[in-house]
């Protein structure tokens, strides 16, 4: 009786043993299969890391559905070169280590063309982005010459965080406040936290449409600054293909119906072409 018992202890762990490997090696291959899908390696689907904070470029609205000029910049580029777009909603600053990691195939969120950012390829510049300083309406900041000995907020991870930290380090302002989304900025700002904001004149500009009497920029554009859609520095075929497509939805007109959508300028230097020559003097550092 015990020895029958053993036997069928043994056989019953066998079998088990068998049905675990069997499920080991599917769990793999769909682990496999999973991580190729989420970067596109295994089907025609680009996914593309998006921040949704950054109305008009991309933001949630109020149903939570993700929209904005990048993503239906991307569409148009995807349609034009024959991929789909999958979008993955990331934190801004976590964008650069996710493509470089692979857990994504591109990044479209108003992101900045520096030198900084070298280790990632930009696609050719699609959008006219300088920064601005943006202050309350009743402010008597006048241009940048007035932000000694004052708290400037940006946007963390953004170039605006970069000239705020850099205001900071050389003395000229108090503090740099760097804050996780624009619109934390804003509110700061109105809520007497900070006494600017160093930001992208396209947003402050969508910002002000919608809130009149709030808020204003001061002065001249503050630094030149372009935006550019990233892949990893190891995929030039798909920074080719989406250069291809960014070059001929130029062409066709549909750039300019989507900056329209979105109450955006045509900017100007992105559609002659002279905003290459721009941004080829921003990676050289000359950008003021």
């Amino acid at each position: 009786m015990r020895k029958k018992k053993l036997t069928a202890i043994l056989l019953t762990a066998a079998m088990s043993a068998l049905l675990l490997a069997g499920c080991g090696s599917s769990g793999s291959d769909n682990a496999d299969s999973s991580a190729a899908s989420a970067t596109g390696e295994s089907s025609n689907t680009v996914v593309v890391g998006t921040n949704p904070t950054f109305e008009p470029f991309e933001y949630q609205d109020d149903e939570g559905n993700m929209k904005g000029f990048d993503l239906d910049l991307m569409k148009a580029i995807g349609e034009d070169q024959g991929f789909d777009v999958e979008f993955k909603s990331m934190e801004f600053d976590a964008l650069v280590g996710a493509l470089t990691s692979g857990q994504i195939d591109a990044v479209a969120a108003g992101m900045s063309i520096t030198p900084e950012r070298s280790n990632v390829i930009f696609s050719d510049p699609y959008m006219d982005a300088s920064l601005g300083i943006m202050v309350a309406e009743d402010s008597d900041i006048t241009g940048a010459d007035d932000l000694k000995g004052k708290t400037v907020a940006a946007q963390i991870g953004t170039t605006g965080a970069d000239e705020a930290s850099s205001l900071q380090e050389d003395g000229t302002i108090a503090e740099a406040k760097l804050l996780d989304n624009y619109n934390t900025c804003i509110q700061d700002l109105l809520n007497g936290g900070c006494d600017a904001i160093i930001i992208d004149i396209p947003v402050a500009e969508a910002y002000m449409a919608d809130h009149e009497g709030e808020v204003k920029l001061t002065g001249e554009p503050y630094v030149a600054d372009y935006y550019g859609i990233a892949v990893a520095d190891d995929n030039q075929e798909l920074a080719d293909k989406i250069n291809a497509g960014l070059a001929n939805v130029i062409k066709d007109g549909t750039f300019e119906e989507i900056c329209k959508k979105y109450n955006l300028d045509v900017p100007e230097a992105v559609t002659d072409g002279s905003a290459k020559d721009d941004v080829a003097k921003i990676m050289q550092g000359d950008n003021k």
